[in-house]
């Protein structure tokens, strides 16, 4: 009787070589954490300039948009309500704008 050869290497399984160095590791580590950064920057702007928008809306009442917060007896809920969704509108416009712009710079050396 033949005994049938496995399919298994004769060798055992052979880790393969690294196939990048720590060195290049390390440094897209520190490039991901610096788009990481940057992301998250231009998130807080695009809140901020959100409230502040939604801060004039009410202040200036355009479209009498302000009289009926005034009026209605939840200010507090429909204030945030809708600061909280402009200021998550404008942060991902930013974010999406940030990475449009920072993906168009050729050469960038991050830090």
């Amino acid at each position: 009787m033949d005994q049938k050869k496995s399919d298994k290497p004769e060798n055992g399984y052979k880790i393969p070589p690294k196939k990048m160095t720590d060195e290049k590791r390390r440094e897209l580590e520190a490039q991901h954490w610096s788009w990481i950064k940057y992301i998250v920057i231009c998130a807080f702007v695009g809140g901020a300039i959100g409230v502040i928008t939604v801060w004039l809306i009410l202040t200036f009442d355009i479209g009498e948009l302000g009289g009926m917060v005034a009026r209605s007896s939840h200010r507090l809920a429909v204030t945030a309500l809708l600061a909280a969704g402009f200021a998550s509108t404008f942060g991902m416009i930013a974010m999406g704008v940030g990475i449009m712009i920072r993906s168009g710079m050729t050469g960038e050396k991050d830090k």
